[in-house]
């Protein structure tokens, strides 16, 4: 079982997940309407990649015994013109999130919930990914500045992302699928 107050700060992490789920699909229907399919394709993945990120928070919840929230999910979304407006969002995105996950860490040092450690050095080292492949993308739009050939090459190539794996399961679920 975990204290009231770790319980809440990881409740409060699946809502951001879930919140950013919302935002990547919005942003996909957003990129689709300016006529990128790849990069609403690279969007919806990522949705998938942030509920993933939600189960594996909520797997920990079950795990301890502890009943998580669920507030309403927000989205904050904002009108885009640009492809690179877009991805300079989803960049800021993800630096906030990385500042959330390193709170929940803080949350959890206080609280002497070490079993929450591996999981948050994971979507820390996952965060750092995010952040650098968000990166990446803005700065090849920048590049591509209003070349319509670039910013058709760059969506084909952001259309190649491969989809993230099956989301995991409680270990009371793996345990019972492997007897």
């Amino acid at each position: 079982m975990i204290t009231e107050k770790m319980a809440k700060a990881v409740s409060a992490q699946i809502n951001l997940e879930f919140e950013s789920a919302y935002l990547y699909l919005a942003l996909a229907a957003e990129a689709e309407a300016l006529g990128f399919p790849g990069a609403g394709g690279w969007l919806r993945i990522q949705a998938q990649e942030e509920l993933t990120h939600a189960m594996k928070f909520l797997t920990y919840m079950h795990d301890r015994n502890a009943k998580p929230e669920f507030p309403p999910v927000k989205c904050a979304c904002s009108e885009v013109r640009t492809l690179l407006d877009l991805y300079q969002m989803v960049l800021a995105h993800e630096i906030m999130i990385t500042t959330a996950i390193g709170k929940l860490a803080d949350v959890a040092a206080a609280e002497h919930e070490y079993t929450l450690t591996p999981i948050l050095n994971w979507f820390l080292t996952e965060q750092i990914q995010e952040e650098s492949d968000a990166m990446k993308i803005v700065d090849k739009l920048k590049l591509a500045g209003n070349s319509g050939d670039a910013l058709l090459f760059l969506d084909r190539e952001l259309g190649l992302r491969p989809a993230p794996a099956a989301a995991p399961q409680s270990a009371a679920a793996d345990q019972a699928a492997t007897n």
